[in-house]
């Protein structure tokens, strides 16, 4: 594996060998304020996030399908083996049963317990609007933060406790 140091410098973990790299014009190193960050090789890249899962438990999953449709508004794609899929922009948010999920033989089984989170993003400028729906349909609002960049998000649970966020713009910015 390798890291990028501040200095400019690619470091091998195994070697601690050093060598000079001149970053491209808007790479990483040019952007990044950590100490470390890990670099892809610029000739093989992801394009995406595909899916995000989140679980529930078994007795959860019409709950489940009417919050992600009906609070969240995201389209439906349908019922899989022990799963719900939502379409979100080009990927996908899974719901997974946990129980079944955990133990199943194809895919590989996975899972996970307790709360899980993911993060959505606003469309430009209805971010208030979010805050607003969910209060129409009596979703709690856990927390709401303006980051030091001036982005506001808020937090909440869906019907599983999945902790979610909507986010007023993106928050990783350089």
């Amino acid at each position: 594996m390798v890291w990028l140091r501040r200095s400019r410098r690619w470091l091998s973990r195994k070697s601690r060998t050093t060598i000079r790299v001149k970053p491209a014009p808007g790479s990483l190193l040019s952007l990044c304020q950590n100490e470390y960050v890990r670099v892809v090789s610029e000739d093989l890249r992801l394009a995406g996030v595909l899916e995000t899962v989140l679980y529930y438990a078994s007795d959860q999953q019409d709950e489940m399908e009417r919050f992600y449709e009906n609070v969240l508004g995201l389209e439906s794609l349908g019922l899989g083996r022990w799963s719900l899929a939502f379409r979100l922009g080009q990927g996908v948010v899974l719901l997974f049963d946990r129980e079944r999920s955990s133990t199943q033989d194809e895919p590989p089984p996975h899972g996970a317990s307790g709360s899980i989170h993911a993060a959505f993003l606003a469309a430009p400028g209805e971010y208030d609007a979010w805050k607003e729906r969910l209060a129409d349909r009596d979703v709690t609002l856990i927390d709401e933060i303006a980051w030091d960049s001036g982005v506001r998000s808020c937090y909440f649970n869906d019907p599983a406790g999945n902790l979610l966020e909507i986010a007023e713009r993106d928050l990783w910015t350089g």
